[in-house]
């Protein structure tokens, strides 16, 4: 059994982490390369490691992008900003009192397994010493977005190539105005960008994807699509009257209301 667990990084993964664990009663470091918490969703982290561009904001809604012990406000808006999920981080820490547990511009060089358990693990202080420490157990929450993953592409490519990862708008790190761009990817992220690109006057803008997707608006008819679908959100029950529906025809009502909901994307120009 555990008793000294060390936590790397402190983004949405390495709190939740490390609330969870001294909730259980172990003894918790948290070390956090940054001077800031938060991870991904501060902008331009000062670890240098941060995917956040200027108007990002989250995917889910706010009723279901909560923790299941601490919600959002319920008068900010329906999917929330990169600040206000960087604030209501601070506030979770708060609320649960753990700040004391995460130590800052602190970073874990090496972390070695022992025979037959346990780790010592290599931390820079930011007093410059590297100090070696032992823990039983050790969570790796570095995040997976800090890694910019680029394609190879033959032959060669005089513009401006760059991965969404350096991208904050339209503006910088490149100027998109007038420009014909392309975006390889069918994600979330790239769809996003694409939008912001063309709206801010790009001469043009393709999405380059090796396969179609389904495209769910953010919003229909001014509601969040998502709280309007029936069972997108995994807490929710399925309504009375729909269980009394035989199975086949409650997957033919979900799909017909699918159809009007979604998009399919395959090969249409944005612009």
């Amino acid at each position: 059994m555990a008793g000294r667990v060390c936590v790397v990084g402190a983004g949405p993964a390495g709190l939740v982490a490390t609330k969870t664990l001294l909730g259980a009663g172990l003894e918790v470091d948290c070390f956090e390369l940054s001077s800031e918490i938060g991870g991904n969703w501060v902008l331009d982290n000062p670890n240098g490691r941060s995917a956040a561009y200027r108007s990002l904001e989250t995917n889910t809604t706010l009723r279901m992008s909560r923790l299941s012990d601490f919600e959002m406000p319920s008068d900010w808006r329906d999917f929330p900003t990169h600040e206000q999920v960087r604030r209501w981080w601070e506030s979770y820490v708060d609320r649960f009192a753990f700040r004391d547990r995460i130590q800052l511009e602190t970073e874990v060089k090496t972390a070695r397994a022992e025979t037959p358990s346990g780790w010592q693990v290599d931390v820079h202080l930011p007093s410059g010493e590297t100090e070696t420490k032992r823990y039983d157990a050790l969570l790796a929450c570095t995040g997976s977005y800090w890694y910019p993953r680029m394609p190879e592409l033959p032959g060669s490519f005089e513009g401006v190539l760059l991965h969404a990862r350096e991208y904050r708008d339209p503006e910088r790190p490149a100027p998109t105005k007038g420009k014909r761009v392309v975006v390889v990817g069918l994600g979330n992220t790239a769809c996003e960008l694409a939008c912001e690109i063309a709206a801010a006057g790009a001469e043009s803008v393709r999405l380059s994807a090796r396969s179609g997707t389904w495209i769910l608006p953010k919003r229909n008819d001014g509601r969040p699509a998502a709280e309007g679908a029936p069972m997108m959100h995994p807490c929710d029950p399925v309504p009375t009257p729909l269980r009394l529906l035989p199975d086949a025809w409650r997957q033919a009502l979900f799909a017909r209301l699918g159809a009007a909901m979604f998009r399919r994307m395959l090969g249409e120009r944005m612009r």
